[in-house]
C-alpha cells in the first residue's frame, strides 16, 4: 500500500513540474522574438556635448564674411533715399534675401494649367511682358519660359479671387542664408466687385509679384512698380536702382556684430 502511495506521489509531483515546464516556454519565446526588434530599432541620436555646443554658438564669421558685411553696409547707406531695399529688412531681421547668383544661368519659369486655354495663353502674354520689363532693367537677370512645371524656378497660376480682395500674391522658399530657391505668383483674374480684371490690370499685378519672386520689398513710392497698390507694370529708375543694389548685396545678414 506504501509502494502505492508513494508511486501516486511520485506521478503527482512530475506532472507538476512538466506543467510548470510548459508556462515557462512561452515566456522564453516572446522574449527571444522580442530581441530582433530591440536589434532592428535605430539607435537614438546622439547628443552634442555642452563644449562642442559652446563652440557652434560662439564660432565667429571669417573675415570674408565680416568684410562682405561690412561692404553691404556700406552700399545701403550710400543708397538711401534712390532705392528701398533697406524696407527688406523690416521684414528679414538684416537678411538680404534674393536668387543665389544669376550668373549660374537663367530662371526657368513655367505657367500652371488653370483647365482654360483662353485664361492661360492671356497670362503667358501678360507675364512674358512683365518679364521683358524686368530683365530690361535688371543686367545678368535672364527668365526663360519652360514647356511644362517640372524643375521651374518661379511658377505662374491664377485664381478667381485671393483672400482680403487682393489682386496677387507671391510665397518664397528660401534658404537660411536668404538664398530664394522657389516662388509661386498668384494672380486673380476678378477684382474685389467679381468684375475681370483688364488686361493692363493683371500686367501691373504680374509685374509686381514678379518683382517679389525676385526678392524685392515694397515701395513708399506711389509711382514705383513695388509700391504695394501699384499702377503700372513698368519698373521705375527707383525700381532699377533697387534690383541692381540686392544682387550687389552679400547674401545673409548685414548687421554689424555687437
Amino acid at each position: 500500500m506504501s509502494r502505492i502511495l508513494l508511486f501516486a506521489l511520485g506521478a503527482l509531483v512530475a506532472l507538476l513540474a512538466i506543467d510548470q515546464v510548459r508556462k515557462l516556454r512561452p515566456a522564453r519565446v516572446a522574449a527571444a522574438d522580442a530581441r530582433p526588434a530591440a536589434v532592428r530599432a535605430a539607435p537614438a541620436p546622439s547628443r552634442p556635448s555642452a563644449s562642442s555646443l559652446a563652440a557652434v554658438e560662439v564660432a565667429a564669421p571669417s573675415a570674408v564674411d565680416m568684410m562682405a558685411r561690412a561692404e553691404g553696409r556700406r552700399l545701403l547707406r550710400r543708397s538711401v533715399g534712390i532705392t528701398y531695399v533697406d524696407s527688406l529688412f523690416l521684414e528679414t531681421d538684416s537678411t538680404v534675401r534674393r536668387w543665389r547668383d544669376l550668373r549660374d544661368g537663367p530662371l526657368m519659369v513655367a505657367f500652371a494649367s488653370s483647365g482654360d486655354p483662353e485664361v492661360d495663353s492671356r497670362l503667358q502674354a501678360i507675364a512674358s511682358r512683365a518679364i521683358h520689363a524686368w530683365q530690361e532693367i535688371a543686367p545678368g537677370l535672364r527668365l526663360l519660359v519652360a514647356a511644362d512645371t517640372t524643375g521651374a524656378a518661379i511658377l505662374f497660376q491664377t485664381v478667381d479671387r485671393l483672400d482680403a480682395d487682393r489682386a496677387g500674391q507671391t510665397d518664397l522658399r528660401w534658404t537660411r542664408d536668404g538664398a530664394i530657391h522657389a516662388a509661386v505668383i498668384t494672380v486673380a483674374l476678378l477684382a474685389g466687385d467679381s468684375s475681370r480684371v483688364i488686361d493692363e490690370g493683371i500686367f501691373a499685378v504680374t509685374s509686381h509679384e514678379l518683382g517679389h519672386a525676385l526678392g524685392l520689398p515694397h515701395s513708399a513710392d506711389s509711382l514705383d512698380v513695388m509700391f504695394p497698390t501699384t499702377r503700372t507694370g513698368y519698373p521705375t529708375e527707383r525700381d532699377a536702382r533697387s534690383i541692381r543694389l540686392l544682387y550687389e548685396l552679400p547674401l545673409g545678414s548685414v548687421k554689424e556684430l555687437p
